[in-house]
């Protein structure tokens, strides 16, 4: 074994070397691992503080000549970290970030990232092998738990999706039957108070109908379902039945609502006309939420 791991000062005879290894042994001992080299029958040749304090040790030096068996692992770990040197002296090949546990002198269960190589005499022959790890302990809990919450995100994920499919019946539903009924009444109302009473509640019920599409919307675009349909559609017709949903809002609240479309413009356009309404309907109705006195300005032209 190459002096280089050996700590024994009687062996070190000369000053400068003296120093040299005091200063080395002062580099490993501040390495943000622990580290420990054994020779070919896996018994200890030295450790830093860092594996000395995991180990129980009051000092590095009393590592010498004990085995892991002397150590306070259990039986199963000391006889996989004796195969796993076995294994790198035998094939002459390092071992890299091997994840493994290590149950410390106060009993706690620790996680490693291990690595082991095997070190070499001057004439090539194998003569112990040199391991290094660090604690994962608290990276390996921060993956469980981001696994935990993962987990439990996708499950609420599948609760919405659920939801979402279900309110296309659910609530669709009861919301085109009013709609029906409230076509029958209005046709069939000869008071024009009534009837117009009646018409508001259609184009509620139509709205309330819209919301429920861009909610399914949603869905599809989680599903990877979303698409967009061009076609060809009145613009002006669907700016129309826009202010015809939201002008009740601007009557609650006080406040005019002014809508004014440049007729110049050409009446047909190319576009998905349901996600140009919502846009519309998104802008429009927010405008007349944030403000209180004054008036709301529809103005469609050609900028």
């Amino acid at each position: 074994m190459s002096n280089l791991l050996d700590w024994t000062p009687s062996k070190i005879s000369d000053k400068r070397q003296r120093t040299d290894f005091s200063l080395i042994r002062q580099l490993v001992d501040l390495l943000p691992c622990s580290i420990f080299w054994k020779d070919t029958e896996s018994v200890f040749l030295g450790c830093n503080k860092d594996f000395a304090d995991s180990a129980g040790l009051d000092d590095p030096s009393q590592i010498v000549g004990k085995t892991d068996f002397d150590l306070p692992w259990s039986k199963n770990e000391c006889a996989a970290y004796q195969a796993d040197d076995k294994h790198v002296m035998a094939s002459r090949q390092s071992k890299l970030n091997i994840e493994e546990t290590v149950t410390l002198s106060d009993g706690s269960c620790r996680n490693l990232l291990t690595s082991k190589v095997p070190l070499f005499d001057d004439d090539g022959s194998v003569s112990g092998v040199l391991c290094f790890f660090m604690d994962i302990t608290e990276r390996k809990q921060a993956e469980l738990e981001l696994e935990s919450a993962k987990k439990a995100a996708e499950a609420a994920n599948v609760v919405k999706t659920e939801f979402l499919h279900n309110m296309q019946h659910d609530i669709r539903t009861p919301f085109t039957g009013v709609l029906g009924i409230a076509h029958l009444l209005e046709s069939d109302e000869p008071d024009p108070e009534r009837r117009g009473y009646l018409q508001d509640i259609i184009k509620c019920s139509q709205q309330l109908l819209d919301y429920c599409s861009t909610i399914s919307e949603y869905a599809k675009i989680e599903g990877g379902e979303f698409s967009v349909i061009d076609k060809p559609f009145s613009i002006k017709d669907l700016c129309v039945s826009v202010v015809d949903l939201e002008k009740l809002s601007a009557v609650h609240k006080n406040i005019a609502f002014n809508f004014n479309f440049d007729d110049s413009l050409p009446d047909t356009v190319i576009s998905d006309p349901s996600r140009v309404k919502r846009i519309l309907i998104n802008i429009i109705s927010n405008a007349i939420k944030f403000t209180h006195q004054g008036s709301v300005d529809f103005n469609v032209s050609l900028s």
